[in-house]
């Protein structure tokens, strides 16, 4: 693989953790093409002892097989207390 593709798909993790049939044809693409990589923010709701808070992550992903992919890089950028 002498190149590799990066693209912001920004609504990805929203999409994957909705069952979007969208996130899907995001990874058949990353499928039919093995060097293309996709970044995109994904939003979590933490709980702690006393609060609750939104965690926001960046993602790279690619497809690791026919069926799933597989995180490259994660960055936890930051929190903010809700």
């Amino acid at each position: 693989m002498k190149f590799t593709y990066v693209v912001s798909c920004q609504n990805f993790g929203a999409q994957k953790s909705s069952g979007d049939p969208h996130a899907q044809d995001i990874l058949d693409l990353m499928i039919r093409y093995p060097s293309l990589r996709v970044a995109y923010i994904e939003e979590k709701e933490v709980n702690s002892a006393d609060n609750r808070r939104q965690v926001y992550s960046s993602i790279l992903v690619k497809a690791d097989n026919i069926h799933d992919i597989k995180s490259t890089f994660i960055i936890h950028h930051f929190s903010n207390n809700s």
